[in-house]
């Protein structure tokens, strides 16, 4: 793999990460889960509170994200009935990080596991599968990858080699970009499939399948987090989502007893502390259990008893190459060299037939200074230039993807009828708060598919997202919901927001109408079904 592939990875690694906080879009929910949903749904809304009060969301971004955690569970209850359950949009508003648990959670995750010029797994310590090198064919020196061509010519190649893990790692990873998680998960089963025992893998379907599900960690989910935990018992993602799973179950107790199992075995320093303490925080709060004492265990470990941990972990799992890198990495921390060098000797005994962790063993031993140069060490760009990226501060990742979006808003001026790349500009621009710009190019999409419900619903709620909460919808937002209602009647975002502009109008006749048959929809006696009743009755008021 060359610098330039290189470089262009870890653009499009840098690029996931930022996506990857934008939920899930065009998922079907499960049947049987919607109070479940909504439970999320109500903690969001809690966390929200408590975010606005210690000041961390300004009232703008607290009372458009309050907004839309309502509006979606009206959409949510308003198809809980129907057989052929309709699409439904979650929250919207990113820029609120505490009130998307599953996207924020994925990336802690991500910056913890996952590094640009490493594979998830060591396939090259693997003789009994077939080879290949990831190879992902990019644009040139620094520009933004086409992913989907990038996906088209993998998909091709996995077609003529399915035995490729490497392969199939990578096209799950490109869908995670693009947003397919559902195709990303098929990707990561396929992976499994072909190399059962390989770290990392069942880890990332799980992931991927709880994206495609709106953030609930639905029953194959589920199994997939267990079987990463059977093989890597220490894995943080694994124990935070089968955490999550009790908690989204409503068994508050073992989900209590997982998270704080793995804030104990925490340091300081891991990145999904934030996310942790805020499950911590809403499990206790539903026990009616005292907050600060547990949280006080949470992130406690230390680096040597860390150390330690990790030592018995390569005891019992010597194959899990990355805990001899954090091992050897980690005594050099605490200023054990010798250790350290006893780690690193005894991965490379492990290791002998395996060049790749041969290769990442030996970089490693360079950065820290345990021995110098060396051809093998040299084979490929050093771990501290790939990595160098992922290493950014926010603002400093943020200034490069938003030079990255620039570059992909003029290749769409040049090649307009790429409806996905449009679809990709409209979602940067909104992860990266840039709303008109976002609401423009939803608008463009909407003019190029002027028959696509879904076009037509994002420009509307794109729209929307540039009005402040405390002023009345303007024109410009009312036609594009009445265009929504035009190819979907029943459409719930629709009803809500017209019968809302009808009403701030005057209109309580059409307003009455409007919410009076989206109340029809809505099953009796949930929360929804009260707030919507409860506005008509104002208007009869």
């Amino acid at each position: 793999m060359n610098v330039g592939q290189i470089a262009a990875y870890t653009a499009l690694a840098l690029l996931a990460t930022l996506l990857l906080l934008w939920p899930v879009w065009r998922q079907r929910r499960k049947d049987g889960r919607i109070e479940a949903e909504l439970a999320v749904c109500r903690a969001q809304l809690e966390e929200l509170a408590r975010d606005r009060e210690l000041g961390l969301v300004d009232d703008q971004a607290a009372k458009a994200a309050e907004t839309e955690i309502k509006r979606r569970m009206l959409a949510i209850a308003g198809e809980g009935e129907k057989e052929d359950a309709r699409e439904v949009r979650p929250l919207r508003s990113v820029a609120v990080a505490s009130a998307v648990l599953v996207p924020v959670a994925s990336l802690a995750f991500y910056l913890y596991l996952g590094r640009p010029d490493l594979p998830d797994m060591p396939l090259a310590m693997r003789d009994d599968l077939p080879g290949g090198e990831a190879r992902m064919a990019a644009g040139g020196d620094g520009d933004l990858p086409n992913v989907e061509e990038m996906v088209a010519r993998l998909e091709k190649r996995l077609a003529e080699q399915p035995d490729d893990v490497d392969g199939w790692l990578m096209l799950a990873r490109s869908n995670i970009v693009l947003g397919r998680y559902a195709e990303a998960a098929r990707a990561y089963q396929r992976a499994e499939d072909l190399a059962p025992r390989l770290p990392g893998v069942a880890g990332a379907l799980g992931e991927a399948l709880t994206l495609a599900a709106q953030g609930m960690v639905t029953p194959a989910a589920r199994e997939a987090f267990e079987r990463e935990f059977e093989r890597n018992p220490r894995d943080p993602r694994a124990r935070f989502y089968i955490g999550l799973a009790y908690e989204q179950a409503g068994e508050f107790e073992k989900a209590l007893a997982a998270y704080l199992e793995l804030g104990r075995e925490s340091m300081s320093d891991a990145p999904w502390l934030p996310q942790l303490r805020s499950r911590i925080r809403a499990v206790a709060e539903e026990l009616d259990a005292e907050v600060e004492p547990l949280l006080a265990e949470v992130g406690t470990m230390t680096p040597e008893q860390e150390a330690e941990r990790l030592a018995r972990a390569v005891e019992e799992n010597p194959d899990d190459w990355q805990s001899w890198v954090e091992l050897v990495r980690l005594r050099m921390g605490n200023g054990d060299e010798e250790g350290a060098r006893a780690a690193l000797e005894r991965a490379r005994s492990i290791f002998a037939g395996a060049p790749f962790v041969r290769q990442q063993l030996t970089t490693l031993a360079v950065e820290l200074g345990l021995e110098g140069t060396s051809a093998e060490a040299g084979s490929g760009p050093s771990r501290e230039a790939v990595a160098a990226a992922a290493r950014m501060t926010p603002e400093e990742q943020r200034a490069m993807i938003a030079g990255m979006v620039d570059r992909l808003a003029a290749r769409l001026e040049e090649q307009p009828d790429d409806i996905e790349g449009w679809r990709m500009l409209a979602r940067s621009y909104r992860v990266l708060g840039r709303r008109e710009e976002a609401a423009q190019v939803y608008g463009t999409l909407a003019r190029k598919l002027p028959e696509d419900v879904d076009a037509q619903l994002d420009y509307a709620l794109a729209l929307l997202e540039t009005v402040p909460a405390e002023e009345p919808l303007p024109e410009r937002v009312v036609a594009a919901f009445r265009k929504v209602r035009e190819l979907d009647a029943d459409q719930p975002d629709a009803l809500f927001y017209l019968g809302l502009a009808a009403a701030q109008q005057g209109d309580a006749t059409r307003a009455r109408k409007l919410w009076g048959r989206l109340l029809s929809m809505l099953p009796a006696g949930t929360p929804q079904y009260e707030e919507v009743k409860k506005q008509l009755d104002a208007l009869d008021s």
